[in-house]
């Protein structure tokens, strides 16, 4: 199957910033002349799959809370890990097919060389369980995150990203909570704390969660799709 990109291929400085783009599945510094494993694995493995498995455990992805095994073999749990990649970088719209093709592996190179960052302030990792450690966030809720950084005019700090099912049911959250599906984050602000209303009038999230002794401080915000930005679900902690 031969990869595409809904948005064409990543942008030479995909975070801005001033680095070249990664060629022939060779990072930043690395000789592509040089393969880091031999042209063919002993197993069948592909060179590709091997090298997309090093830097998936590199930019934090777990499976089962577990390294991805370095072997060249694209089973479910690299397809697993590959797929929410796909889902959450944000420098271009990968096609979500949990292949391991040219443009995705290019996007991963490109992740490791800007420090596992999904987008210019935010990074997977920040996303990740605190159960069993795997990511799983939405493109479109990051890009979201950087419109309410640039608003609050500092950091936000991700306190809660994506929860597996087990770890959610354990924290008591809510049986189809939005953390489930990595449509949501509790958050905290580093620059002005901004309000239910202001956070409303951005019309970025479709669920708000905010806190009335706190000035009405928004700890939650998420992405759900049975509402709208214009009439977001909202509840107080």
């Amino acid at each position: 199957m031969i990869e595409t990109s809904t948005a064409g291929a990543p942008p030479s400085s995909p975070l801005g910033l001033d680095a070249p783009i990664a060629t022939n599945g060779a990072a930043s510094g690395v000789d592509a002349a040089t393969p880091i494993f031999p042209h063919t694995l002993a197993d069948g493995g592909s060179v590709e799959v091997a090298q997309a498995q090093i830097w998936l455990n590199e930019i934090g992805f777990r499976s089962a809370g577990a390294e991805l095994a370095i072997d060249g073999i694209a089973g479910p749990r690299t397809r697993q890990a590959t797929f929410y990649f796909q889902t959450g970088w944000t420098p271009s719209s990968l096609v979500r097919d949990a292949t391991i093709g040219p443009i995705t592996l290019n996007a991963l190179a490109q992740c490791v060389m800007f420090g596992g960052h999904a987008s210019p302030h935010f990074r997977f990792l920040e996303f990740a369980s605190k159960g069993n450690r795997e990511i799983r966030v939405e493109r479109d809720l990051i890009l979201k995150l950087e419109a309410l950084r640039e608003a609050s005019g500092g950091p936000i700090t991700i306190i809660s990203g994506y929860r597996d099912p087990a770890y959610n049911q354990l924290v008591g959250g809510a049986k189809n909570s939005q953390h489930m599906y990595g449509r949501a984050v509790d958050i905290g602000f580093g620059g002005q704390r901004l309000d239910m209303t202001a956070v409303r009038s951005l019309r970025l999230f479709s669920g708000i969660g905010y806190t009335p002794r706190l000035g009405n401080t928004v700890r939650h915000v998420d992405i759900r799709p049975d509402r709208s930005v214009y009439s977001p679900a909202l509840w107080t902690y």
